[in-house]
């Protein structure tokens, strides 16, 4: 699905988002906020996706741990105004490919609290993930996904990984497959080596 939700926003160059939104009654703790958006890239939060150099390869998950920092408002807003921010954070471009797939912000509230918003690509993570992703940043759990690094293979490593995986993960339509795969690797000059 998450293949499905990437291919789709690629397509039509936008893609659904889940944001959530909550007030703390207190003043910004930056440091505790920090430390919750820390733990947001080095959870369920910790990926984007890499493009296969191959058009009818899977892509694949890569290892990201978010944006640089959170984005703080200046200016103090009275609740009023909540629905309004929390409209504009939603606006906020995502990428799930390129960054940012998620972002965090928060608003001091001019009655001393404190609004968060959080939004994510649907593409990175659905609905009940983003659940577990705010309680385990919460709680400070944070999860090692074994995700590699971005630009970790070289092109001609990717298009082999990639040709093998396609072909072993489709063994009902391997035959109907192989002959334009060949044709493919044949452009990249790696043709002979997908037996190996």
């Amino acid at each position: 699905m998450d293949q499905a939700s990437y291919l789709g926003a690629r397509a039509l160059g936008f893609g659904a988002q889940i944001q959530v939104t909550w007030i703390d009654n207190r003043p910004i703790n930056i440091d505790g906020l920090r430390r919750f958006h820390r733990n947001l890239g080095h959870g369920l939060l910790g990926g984007r996706i890499e493009r296969s150099p191959l058009p009818f390869a899977r892509d694949r998950w890569v290892y990201w741990p978010g944006p640089d920092d959170i984005e703080i408002a200046e200016t103090p807003r009275p609740r009023a105004d909540l629905l309004a921010w929390s409209n504009d954070r939603a606006r906020l471009p995502l990428d799930p490919e390129y960054g940012p797939s998620w972002h965090l912000g928060a608003l001091p509230l001019e009655d001393g609290g404190t609004a968060v918003s959080l939004a994510a690509s649907h593409a990175v993570i659905g609905g009940l993930g983003i659940i577990q992703a705010v309680a385990d940043a919460a709680s400070g759990r944070t999860r090692h996904l074994g995700y590699p690094r971005p630009g970790s293979r070289t092109r001609r490593q990717a298009v082999l990984q990639d040709a093998r995986q396609t072909v072993a993960s489709t063994p009902n339509t391997q035959e109907a497959l192989r002959e334009p795969i060949l044709r493919t690797l044949d452009e990249f000059g790696l043709g002979a080596e997908i037996h190996g």
